[in-house]
């Protein structure tokens, strides 16, 4: 074993149970438990200590010894094509949303069952998710779909268009989300219709006003 020069002798033995290895080192032996193992390194954590690791690269595979380097250009590349294809299976199935990400069922047994999903494979944060080429629209808290909504979309007297999501049950009523220009609106009040408006707080339908004629 070679530190900055000096070489020391030493021996090591695997402990297959505990998922360790003894290394001697003139004469001082030491447990290290597996942390990380692939064909180019091995990294060790001396046994009981949280801080203290110990790294072994394999000059076959990492010419140049640079460890940072060897784990930035082989982990933080996208994911192959067959683990893709693996992680794939695990869903029931995956709908784009409209700002490109894969949203992933867990299972499909419809939204009333509140479905679990992921978003590339991460938990997802709460909010209103809108699919890609659709009109729909999910509201999800806890990593799960809690409403559907179908989109639909109300001039205002300026000529811009705001869009408002209405649940299958109930259709638009307080708690909906509503968009201007593909962004959760400003607080403020909206015409909805020709004689009604919706007064819009943090992005949702927070009460309607009826507009006399």
């Amino acid at each position: 074993m070679s530190n900055n020069g000096v070489v020391s002798k030493g021996s090591w033995e695997l402990i297959h149970i505990a998922n360790s290895i003894m290394l001697d080192i003139s004469g001082e032996k030491r447990l290290y438990n597996h942390q990380f193992i692939d064909n180019g390194l091995m990294i060790l954590k001396l046994d009981g200590h949280s801080t203290e690791f110990f790294v072994l690269a394999n000059q076959n595979v990492i010419a140049d010894l640079d460890v940072e380097n060897y784990l930035i250009s082989k982990y933080s590349n996208p994911i192959s094509q067959e683990k893709r294809s693996s992680l794939k299976s695990l869903y029931a199935k995956e709908q784009q949303l409209s700002d490109g990400r894969m949203l992933q069922f867990l299972n499909d047994l419809g939204y009333p069952a509140k479905p679990e999903v992921k978003i590339n494979h991460k938990s997802v944060e709460d909010g209103f998710y809108r699919l890609k080429g659709s009109d729909i629209a999910y509201k999800i808290e806890d990593s799960k779909i809690l409403m559907e909504y179908y989109i639909e979309k109300f001039k205002q007297g300026d000529g811009q268009f705001i869009e408002v999501g209405g649940n299958r049950i109930n259709g638009i009523t307080e708690g909906s989300p509503v968009w201007l220009y593909g962004k959760l609106a400003p607080n403020g009040e909206y015409q909805k219709g020709w004689f009604s408006k919706i007064q819009v707080i943090d992005g949702i339908i927070n009460k309607r006003a009826q507009q006399s004629i």
